[in-house]
């Protein structure tokens, strides 16, 4: 049974977009399910899926695989196969930015982006 986030965009795409979601333990499948300290945890576990997703990609040869923040991997790995990737976000343009640039990743020496640095 999807998830309650997956089972909504399930809704929304009316059979155009195949959603074949990845299985977590307990049941977590994204990061509105998990307190904040806890996502980098959900990225790893993505992570470690890399070579489920190929062999996905490689049966089921779609024309184009979704992705977002959590899956940089993803256009290299689809690439890889002759598979497009679109990147997918929910986040603003600056949201997206602020959450990717290098200096904000906390094992990067340097500053922690303040809000009046995005103003």
């Amino acid at each position: 049974m999807a998830s309650p986030p997956m089972a909504a965009l399930e809704g929304l795409i009316h059979g155009a977009i195949t959603v074949i979601p990845l299985q977590f333990p307990n049941g977590i499948a994204n990061t509105a399910e998990l307190p904040p300290h806890l996502a980098g945890n959900l990225i790893h576990a993505l992570d470690l899926t890399q070579d489920q997703v190929k062999s996905l990609l490689l049966e089921l040869k779609p024309h184009y695989v979704f992705f977002d923040f959590a899956q940089n991997w993803i256009p290299k790995l689809a690439s890889e196969v002759g598979i497009k990737s679109v990147h997918f976000s929910v986040y603003s343009a600056i949201s997206d930015a602020s959450i990717t640039v290098p200096s904000r990743f906390d094992d990067v020496e340097g500053r922690n982006i303040t809000f009046e640095d995005l103003k």
